[in-house]
């Protein structure tokens, strides 16, 4: 996954999970613990789903 930054730049991520989680919650989280410790360089995407009871949880990595 790309992240587009003004300048020009450019950062890189790599999927690290994806999960489909409720939506009906106020807080959205990766459930299964399969997400690492890792609190470094890293991202979490949060989006609707086409089913509105469902949100989507992406969490990446930056590349180095």
């Amino acid at each position: 996954m790309e992240v587009y930054l003004s300048r020009g730049r450019t950062l890189k991520y790599q999927i690290t999970v994806c999960e489909q989680v409720p939506a009906d919650s106020e807080i959205y989280q990766i459930e299964k613990g399969n997400a690492g410790d890792n609190k470094g360089n890293e991202i979490i995407l949060s989006t609707c789903s086409a089913k509105a009871n469902i949100r989507i949880v992406i969490k990446t990595q930056l590349e180095t």
